[in-house]
């Protein structure tokens, strides 16, 4: 698109390019007939021939032509040169909202005064009836001087003065354009924007609430490995309290986002105004009283080490004698303990020596635990984006088990120790403070499939699960009977996890070298397919190579198991790239029908 520095455009003359993102290039232009300047977006050339990307780049225009706030970015024209649209704006200086939480999470007082004035840009867009569907930090801009701009009204819904009807039906799931989003922008939407119900005000009262969580926090209130575990999250799972996230905050200001991020639209607030009005009165009330500091609880670590002190002398027993603590299994017969439990969070496990060799298995292992227990009809198991949120989590078992709804925690750790692996796990009814289950395993990389079945069955047991045929046969089966195509395939989600462009291109190679070594492994074609889309995506992998590898990925993944959540949710992603509303819409709703937990 440089081709059009120095070009004019109407009375604009092209001085530079100032950005690039998924509706087109940004350009600082001269207006030569006002003499201001001013940024111009401009479609891609490639896709001026695309219905639905025109119809999203005029329906941003007009909607947000209609509102005239400090607060919202001002459209001052919307034109054609030589069939190339584009769109003059004000120029903004300063940094987008992602842009500022790269440096981690903002002051609490700062959070609330960009989140009143976000809730005032949205308070005033929903009073001519437009909601906006798509807040998210990328499309909030921080100007040098202070000021808080809402942007991107492209997926924008309102009423027709004249025709009183939706000028779009524009889908409500949207490109992923945020570097750090795991798939999609899913992880900002509100959980009837997942059921694809009409989104009204409240929707994007509830994306403010992601948005406050973030800022205050510094993580998202819902994240997961794909886009189907995000939505899942979002329609059955709680985020983990704020106020337990280290940093000091009014509690009141908890409240306020706990009741933003309410599942049912009518317990949230019900207008913009009166949650903006709530944040300043939060910011000012507080400006004369102490905050008080967020509870703190006892650290896992801390207590480890007295504990280890209590039992050293079993502890040296059961290194001496291995087989011994394969044997311990405390069933307590007591009141209220003699049922199954029904709910499990499985954690990431501790990689003890930091070997850097190992340390994927450290998160493969009990990802993969994950994915066979979830597949267990009688068992409500954590997904492994929220589990995964307590990493280095200083609270005690107890209280994790409290935040995450559960009744049972699985943690481990991972000790390389000459050519074999050392495996350590612990089953914890968290409830009665009982350990169920305890192992300690030794492997080889290459008996890393049987480990994991090993685990997967002896918890079903000690949980007292009623495990049907069919159940038992999905324990047993993974994505693949090659140990080290499933090494490879662990590695490959793990690089996938870091966002970087050298962890995606490791990705990328590892799923290349698991398919290498088992042409059939459905899941790591979704994995080569989601690594080319994000290469494409954040660093700018040329499209016409990205792209149709990735869709060649997925179609592979699709003829070698259409029942797989993972490769429709990754063709629902490839397909938004593609600007393929319809099909991304469909292929989200078939991912989360073929997910036992995503309903």
């Amino acid at each position: 698109m440089s081709d059009l520095i120095g070009r004019i455009l109407g009375h604009y003359r092209i001085v530079e390019k100032i950005g690039a993102g998924g509706m087109g290039v940004v350009y600082r232009a001269r207006d030569e007939r006002l003499d201001r300047d001013v940024a111009i977006k401009v479609l891609p050339e490639e896709v001026t021939t695309k219905p639905d990307r025109l119809a999203r780049f005029e329906i941003e225009a007009k909607a947000v032509a209609k509102l005239a706030h400090p607060n919202i970015l001002d459209v001052y024209e919307l034109g054609d040169h030589e069939g190339r649209p584009f769109m003059a704006t004000e120029l903004l200086e300063g940094e987008t909202l992602r842009e500022r939480l790269e440096g981690g999470s903002l002051g609490w007082r700062k959070a609330t005064e960009i989140g009143a004035a976000i809730a005032d840009g949205l308070g005033a867009a929903h009073e001519v009836g437009i909601v906006h569907r798509d807040l998210k930090p990328s499309n909030v801009f921080l100007t040098a001087d202070g000021r808080v701009k809402v942007l991107d009204f492209g997926l924008a819904r309102y009423q027709d003065a004249g025709a009183g009807k939706d000028v779009t039906h524009a889908p409500t799931i949207t490109r992923q354009t945020d570097p750090g989003t795991v798939l999609g922008t899913v992880g900002y939407m509100s959980p009837e924007q997942v059921r694809g119900e009409t989104a009204d005000q409240r929707s994007d009262l509830f994306s403010l609430g992601c948005v406050l969580y973030e800022m205050v926090s510094g993580r998202r209130a819902f994240t997961g490995d794909t886009a189907v575990e995000t939505m899942s999250a979002i329609l059955k799972e709680e985020p983990s309290d704020v106020s337990t996230s280290g940093v000091e905050l009014p509690p009141e200001l908890a409240g306020t986002i706990r009741r933003c991020l309410e599942k049912k639209a009518q317990a949230r607030f019900q207008s913009a105004s009166d949650l903006a009005y709530n944040l300043r009165s939060l910011s000012s009330a507080s400006a004369t009283s102490p905050v008080r500091p967020a509870r703190r609880f006892i650290g896992r670590r801390k207590a480890a080490l007295w504990l280890a002190a209590a039992v050293v002398v079993v502890a040296a027993f059961v290194w001496l004698n291995p087989g011994a603590w394969q044997s311990i299994l405390i069933a307590s017969h007591g009141s209220g303990t003699s049922g199954s439990i029904e709910s499990l969070a499985v954690l990431p496990f501790v990689n003890i020596g930091g070997d850097r060799e190992t340390e994927y298995l450290s998160d493969g292992i009990p990802a993969s635990i994950i994915d066979r227990l979830s597949k267990v009809s009688a068992l409500r198991v954590v997904p492994r984006s929220t589990a995964f949120h307590f990493r280095e989590s200083d609270q005690d078992l107890a209280s994790i088990g409290r935040r995450l709804d559960v009744s049972a925690i699985l943690t481990g750790e991972v000790r390389p120790q000459n050519e074999r692996l050392v495996i350590r796990v612990e089953l914890v009814d968290v409830r009665a403070d009982r350990q169920l289950w305890g192992e300690r395993l030794t492997s080889t990389l290459d008996d890393i499939l049987a480990t994991e079945e090993r685990i997967a069955t002896r918890v079903s047991e000690a949980l007292r699960v009623e495990l049907s045929g069919k159940d038992r046969g999905r324990l047993a089966k993974g994505g693949t009977s090659n140990p080290k195509a499933h090494r490879h395939y662990l590695r490959g989600r793990y690089y996938l996890d870091t966002r970087t462009e050298k962890g995606l291109r490791k990705a990328n190679e590892s799923f290349s070298m698991a398919i290498e070594e088992d042409p059939s492994l459905a899941l790591a074609y979704c994995g080569l397919a989601d690594s080319w889309v994000l290469l494409a995506d954040y660093f700018w992998e040329p499209q016409e190579s990205a792209l149709p590898r990735a869709r060649n990925a997925v179609e592979k993944a699709l003829a070698l198991d259409d029942s797989l959540a993972e490769a429709h949710a990754s063709l629902a992603v490839l397909s938004e790239y593609e600007w393929d509303g319809v099909t991304a819409e469909r292929e989200y709703r078939r991912a989360l029908a073929l997910d036992p937990n995503s309903v």
